[in-house]
């Protein structure tokens, strides 16, 4: 396809936060996929979610890559409450997350979280056990509280868990402010690589096939600009695409190198694309399931399951305080998959087959 020149193309203002997932916004762009589909996109780097959602909400942003429950922040707040302000019409990507744990803990062959708790109680440490996640409306949340579960403990009882920016939680586990954390890569592997962590699970292990980031948009943008709006979501789910084959794999390590954006080493940010540090470091790790997955069967549509996923884990963790019939009715009208079903007959047929499993909480 004849690319289309940036001349006369409105800009469209897309955020993102440096992560692994970002990716599929960093290579559209590094690629001219946007011009491909007749968009001219400025991509701007946000220090954190909070950041996103303002930006996004009061229009200083027209969308962004997003956490999945970014978008029910504003009507928990009860902001608003006639018109939704954003709509999240592409899931980007599933998975890619993992739980780090302190290298002590290890080291004393405490690997769960009932194991940790104890040690703690033992210890008579002025705190309580304490996990760090990125924000309350975030699939971390989801993974870390069901990890807990799993591993023996109440996680309104027997944890704190705290949000903070995910760069910051490397320094925070070495110092012991921290217990151990869930976020996405490659903040886990490199807690790994400098010997302060180690990986006790990733969300592959806890919840298959999650739900993990969206592309969020402004709703003022969207009905504004409904032809723009399906560019978009068709510019980036051909870079998932792209981003879920092997062969882009060093490539795409070398887009998220660049000092605007990751500002890594591209071996380092390949290894995390594929979680290998992680499995490497934990050889119980599931080594034969796709650590994160960008594109496939059913991946990228926001659909009822993985609505319902949503739903049902931050209601569970106590995220969504109200009863409930309007915000999961309103979630139907936040995240749209008639944009993607729209955009998918322009798209060439590269993706690769994968099982849509049932998640559960």
């Amino acid at each position: 396809m004849e690319i289309i020149s940036k001349i006369n193309q409105p800009t469209v203002r897309i955020g993102f936060v440096p992560l692994n997932d970002a990716a599929p916004l960093l290579l559209a762009q590094e690629l001219d996929l946007f011009q491909k589909h007749g968009l001219n996109v400025k991509l701007s780097r946000e220090l954190g979610w909070a950041s996103v959602r303002d930006k996004v909400v009061t229009g200083e942003l027209d969308g962004a890559h997003s956490i999945i429950g970014l978008p029910l922040c504003s009507m928990v707040a009860g902001q608003f409450s006639r018109t939704l302000p954003v709509i999240a019409p592409l899931i980007t990507s599933l998975q890619g997350n993992a739980i780090t744990i302190g290298s002590k803990y290890r080291e004393a062959g405490l690997q769960t979280p009932k194991a940790m708790f104890e040690h703690l109680a033992k210890s008579k440490s002025s705190r309580s056990l304490t996990f760090a996640i990125v924000s309350k409306f975030s699939s971390h949340l989801i993974l870390v509280r069901q990890w807990l579960r799993n591993g023996g403990l109440n996680p309104d009882t027997d944890a704190n868990i705290v949000v903070l920016p995910p760069p910051q939680m490397v320094h925070h586990l070495k110092a012991g402010h921290i217990d151990g954390y869930c976020v996405g890569e490659p903040w886990n592997s490199l807690s790994v690589m400098i010997g302060h962590g180690f990986c006790a699970a990733t969300s592959v292990e806890i919840s298959p096939y999650h739900p993990e980031k969206i592309l969020m948009l402004s709703r003022s943008f969207a009905d504004k600009e409904p032809e723009l709006s399906r560019k978009l979501v068709s510019a980036i789910s051909e870079a998932c695409q792209l981003c879920d084959m092997s062969e882009h794999r060093p490539l795409l390590s070398q887009v998220l190198a660049r000092n605007d954006y990751l500002n890594l080493s591209p071996e380092i940010l390949k290894d995390s694309l594929e979680g290998t540090l992680l499995r490497k470091n934990n050889p119980a790790l599931d080594n034969n399931s796709d650590f994160i997955l960008f594109s496939g069967s059913g991946v990228n549509s926001p659909n009822s399951q993985k609505k319902s996923w949503i739903y049902n884990g931050l209601r569970e963790a106590g995220s969504l305080l109200e009863s409930g019939r309007s915000i999961f009715q309103s979630m139907k009208e936040i995240y749209r998959s008639d944009y993607l079903k729209e955009t998918n007959d322009s798209l060439s047929s590269v993706q690769s087959e994968q099982p849509e499993a049932p998640l559960a909480i």
